[in-house]
């Protein structure tokens, strides 16, 4: 083997071990440094209570208002940008199909933090009433949505049952009348 060869093992040797020593003390700098865990946060109202009074536009002009869920229903939000909400919409319609609400018990929030596709929006406005608002915007903060998917049901009353991310976990109940 060369000397010049030799050197350049052992160096490259030598760098592969500082980089190692300074990937640690970074790991052990960032463990040190990070707040403590908190559970992540829950999306939706709690549980029992009320329905807040609330009125937004829907995208084809109508007015979508707390009065919708007098009967219950139910309250989804999604995100432009979220694939798991576009992934889990077939399951959605499927359970709204399951339920019988009509579609004006049914409201879609979608998040426009990006582009929806025209499929995506025809398929919502055939499930239910469609509101579009930025991010931050005024139902997302008044239902306190922290993630998305938010699946919200809404009982009898309007009183606020529990939230999901995942329509397998909402209640399941009998028909609720017919689907206009």
């Amino acid at each position: 083997m060369s000397p010049i060869l030799t050197v350049a093992v052992i160096l490259v040797g030598a760098l592969g071990v500082l980089n190692l020593l300074l990937s640690l003390a970074i790991v052990r700098k960032l463990r040190g440094s990070a707040p403590a865990s908190e559970p992540p946060a829950v999306s939706g109202l709690a549980r029992g209570g009320t329905l807040p009074d609330f009125e937004a536009t829907a995208r084809d002009g109508a007015a979508a208002t707390s009065a919708m869920f007098a009967d219950g229903g139910l309250l989804i939000f999604l995100r432009a940008r979220c694939p798991f909400c576009w992934e889990k919409l077939s399951a959605m319609g499927a359970y709204v199909h399951s339920t019988g609400f009509a579609p004006d018990r049914v409201l879609f929030v979608v998040i426009e933090d990006g582009e929806v596709s025209a499929e995506h929006w025809q398929e919502l406005g055939s499930l239910g009433v469609v509101v579009a608002e930025n991010p931050g915007g005024a139902l997302s903060e008044r239902f306190q949505i922290r993630a998305t998917p938010a699946y919200g049901f809404i009982g009898p009353g309007a009183l606020i049952g529990p939230w999901s991310t995942d329509p397998a976990e909402l209640p399941q109940v009998e028909r609720a009348g017919t689907r206009g």
